[in-house]
């Protein structure tokens, strides 16, 4: 199974790196896409030009869609060749060795974000990875469960104007489109428990760079992968450069994946 990941441009951060070649160690094959060249790429990464599933020159980039780039390439990637697509900020813990043909994580019971998209398996011509991407390219067609006043936007736009960009670009290709997309096609009884794609909630975005985890490195023994929240800590300004706390969860998995001699999870 090959593990793609997308970064428009670099250079990689350093939590970056880690992650990428978390994913490397565990994983034969690991391609990073990107639209122009990285140098500080982490060994077991491959290259791949990103314009082989979208390109430029499309008019995508000339009308500036508001689904973004990073969800088109995504769900276009997935439809075209499924395998699994992982967000660049997944830290993996153990080998994404699933029975299951689609594979994607709960993140609560209790948020309005219940299920996680940074992890995704499915085979290629999914009507996941369709409907998500018929999203990204028409944004202002209606869904169900829309409110009133977001219908008549759509409306409008869809009728008057030439934009691509949505009322709510998340909720067209991002996490908030994905939990339309999870409800509608009626596949919540599919997602891995919350502990196998373990996710660092936004209240404590800072854990993994803190004590919080000394001594619980591999986590429990189902956990996957961590997902790291990068979204928050980019919110709260944080330096994804920074060196590391001694004893922090980062700090242990880049002497482990970074540091040459590599130690597995159990």
């Amino acid at each position: 199974m090959k593990i793609r990941c997308f970064k428009h441009r670099g250079p990689l951060t350093r939590i970056e790196r880690i992650c990428l070649r978390s994913l490397a160690v565990h994983h034969d094959e690991v391609q990073l896409l990107s639209y122009f060249p990285i140098d500080n790429l982490p060994d077991g990464v491959r290259l791949v030009d990103a314009n082989e599933i979208l390109p430029m020159s499309n008019t995508l980039f000339r009308r500036n869609s508001g689904a973004g780039i990073e969800p088109i390439i995504r769900w276009k990637t997935l439809l075209e060749h499924g395998d699994c697509f992982v967000s660049t900020d997944v830290l993996c813990l153990r080998p994404f060795d699933f029975d299951q043909s689609i594979v994607f994580g709960r993140k609560s019971d209790i948020d309005g974000y219940r299920w996680g998209h940074q992890v995704l398996i499915m085979p290629p011509g999914h009507p996941l990875s369709r409907f998500m991407l018929n999203r990204c390219l028409q944004p202002h067609f209606p869904v169900a469960g829309e409110k009133l006043r977001h219908r008549w936007k759509k409306a409008f736009r869809r009728n008057f104007t030439n934009s691509l960009r949505p009322i709510r670009s998340w909720m067209i290709g991002g996490e908030g489109g994905f939990q339309v997309a999870v409800q509608i096609l009626e596949i919540e009884h599919l997602a891995q428990s919350i502990p196998v794609f373990f996710p660092i909630h936004e209240a404590r975005w800072r854990s993994p760079y803190d004590e919080t985890f000394r001594g619980d490195w591999q986590m429990l023994e189902s956990t996957r992968a961590i997902y790291l929240n990068s979204f928050e800590a980019d919110r709260n300004h944080f330096d994804f450069n920074a060196p590391f706390l001694p004893g922090s969860l980062m700090d242990h998995y880049e002497r482990t994946y970074m540091g040459g001699g590599v130690r597995l999870a159990a």
